[in-house]
């Protein structure tokens, strides 16, 4: 699908300049189906790493991005930022445990436009984290204060199958007013 969408976009946008794509962490921990199977890459991740031995989607979209780019005089840049501070966290024991970092959407926005006008971040790959760890269980309990809510531990036997998604259906009520006043959205 991207292929015919850069064939229709390539031939059809003359004064197009620049193309980015964004990836993200995967490019070095790999598909979540392979989090058990395969050694991720210790971070801190840098751009040069190589790829993991396994499928990967990004690998296939930089590469279909690369070689369409790469026919013609326009440029493209890959941005693999960390997990997004609008991402909800993970079900994973490891994840709930563990340090992560994050990127804020307005730095990675920025960092689009930057390689978008620097012409020496053309046909390059770059990371985007903010460089502040975190841990999921202590962010869901900050929240919980903020809202005044309850925090509860993660669930023994809970890690498997749970959906954030699927656990706040019809809760938006909830929220209706406490959020208007935080900038947060509905959605």
């Amino acid at each position: 699908m991207l292929r015919h969408v850069l064939h229709s976009l390539l031939s059809n946008a003359p004064n197009l300049l620049h193309i980015s794509l964004q990836t993200g962490t995967k490019h070095y921990v790999g598909p979540f189906e392979f989090f058990s199977k395969i050694r991720p890459h210790d971070p801190p991740f840098h751009e040069d790493l190589p790829r993991l031995p396994v499928p990967n989607f990004y690998y296939a979209l930089e590469d279909i991005l690369f070689e369409e780019t790469s026919k013609g005089p326009v440029p493209s840049a890959f941005t693999r930022p960390s997990a997004s501070t609008r991402a909800a966290g993970s079900s994973s024991r490891g994840v709930w445990d563990g340090y992560l970092d994050c990127s804020d959407a307005d730095l990675m926005a920025e960092q689009h436009i930057w390689a978008a006008v620097d012409p020496f971040a053309q046909n390059e790959a770059f990371n985007c984290v903010n460089g502040d760890v975190f841990k999921w269980k202590q962010l869901w309990r900050v929240l919980a204060g903020k809202f005044e809510m309850e925090w509860v531990e993660m669930e023994e036997g809970r890690e498997s199958g749970f959906s954030l998604v699927e656990m706040m259906k019809g809760k938006g009520g909830c929220f209706g007013g406490d959020c208007e006043g935080e900038g947060a959205c509905e959605d």
